[in-house]
């Protein structure tokens, strides 16, 4: 499908937008300006016809009816797609409810708060260290230095993944992800061998914690059951292969978007400085202003929207900034969309909580006011999940 133009007879062409939410180029500049034009301007659902034509939906309530009517918007698209690419079902973000509600509980008991609190501490050591090892320097890359290994090495102890392959394991989490952006089964041949080769990975750590069994989420897994029978081997890859994903991608961007937009704002900088006890604030403020996730669904049956009408088969791509950031809409509490909503909420919600507060913690204990440092290439890019690859910085001391 690639970027070929699709506008069905089905769509008014008042709702057709001329923007490419994963190949515009004003996204590689600023992706949140970009949107805000985008949204501020757009039809509230609108119908891009790049990607393989598809909805685009900007208004908060519009997004959450999206994400909690599974019955209307399916997910089973993405374990389609993935299994098209080779790799295998994603158990459960592939799934509906009820389904998916007895596979998700089995995962997400094991990513609770008070268990994901008990390693606060090594958290805490890792966001020391290499923060630390920045913090006298005066102009560092941020998504290399920190933003990387911290939640990378957090995540791969938390899973029992080999932490001597920090950078090949990112590099093929990155490389899978990029097929999200692509609505279509297209065949692309290195997602393919990326999906080989983290198969290859986890099917090594799953034999080994069957031997012998360790204090990680694998080895929890594989003592944990399903409609009372313990998890077969297939259902376990898709399971650690969807958290294998989220866990060396999500909170990279989180971070390196949250540490940008406060080198835009040093009055934001200085405030927090004064007073620590902001930061578990300042989390959620960050994650509503960059909220980096347009989560993808389908149209299970012809239905309406906001009133209007879509067809089976259509996809619908929801921009969560754009339904988190809604003018004359709530701007300061907790409940944005950075991690969706409805029953495919992010699993890792809490660890990434207690890894960015504890990142800003150390950040605004070792390093002193900063701010971007000149960088004049494009640096951002759209898609499903939108990212940030490099984040230049000038560092004041403490």
């Amino acid at each position: 499908m690639g970027n070929a133009l699709t506008v069905p007879a089905h769509v008014p062409p008042e709702l057709v937008i001329d923007f490419d939410p994963v190949a515009d180029a004003a996204l590689g500049r600023d992706l949140f300006a970009r949107l805000a034009e985008i949204r501020d301007t757009a039809p509230p659902v609108a119908w891009s016809p790049y990607n393989g034509g598809h909805w685009m939906v900007f208004r908060h309530d519009d997004i959450r009816t999206v994400l909690r009517s599974p019955e209307r918007f399916t997910n089973r698209h993405i374990s389609a797609g993935m299994v098209a690419q080779g790799g295998p079902p994603l158990i459960p973000l592939g799934m509906d409810p009820p389904e998916h509600t007895r596979w998700r509980m089995a995962m997400f008991k094991h990513l609770s708060a008070p268990k994901m609190r008990e390693r606060g501490g090594a958290i805490r050591s890792v966001a020391d260290r290499l923060i630390g090892d920045v913090a006298g320097k005066p102009q560092i890359e941020f998504v290399s230095s920190v933003a990387e290994p911290m939640p990378i090495e957090i995540f791969m102890n938390v899973m029992g993944l080999p932490t001597d392959k920090v950078d090949e394991f990112r590099a093929l989490a990155v490389k899978v992800l990029s097929q999200s952006n692509a609505l279509g089964a297209e065949d692309r041949p290195d997602v393919q061998e990326a999906n080989l080769a983290i198969a290859g990975h986890l099917a090594e750590v799953i034999e080994a914690r069957r031997a012998e069994p360790r204090d990680d989420l694998v080895s929890r897994l594989l003592a944990e059951t399903v409609n009372g029978e313990p998890i077969g081997f297939p259902e376990l890859m898709s399971m650690c292969f969807l958290l294998f994903l989220g866990g060396l991608d999500t909170v990279t961007n989180a971070m390196t978007f949250g540490i940008r937009y406060l080198a835009l704002h040093p009055d934001l900088q200085a405030e927090v400085r004064a007073d620590r006890e902001l930061i578990p604030g300042l989390v959620e403020r960050l994650l509503r202003y960059t909220a980096f996730v347009n989560p993808q669904r389908q149209v299970v049956a012809d239905t309406e929207l906001a009133g209007v009408a879509m067809q089976a088969g259509d996809f619908v791509w929801n921009i969560a900034w754009a339904g988190s950031n809604e003018p004359g809409g709530d701007t300061d509490g907790p409940q944005h969309l950075a991690f969706g909503d409805g029953p495919h909420i992010c699993a890792g919600v809490h660890l990434a909580r207690i890894e960015l507060r504890t990142a800003y913690q150390s950040w605004f204990e070792q390093v002193g006011p900063f701010r971007l440092a000149p960088d004049p290439a494009p640096s951002m890019g759209g898609g499903a999940i939108m990212h940030i690859d490099r984040l230049l910085l000038e560092l004041d001391p403490v």
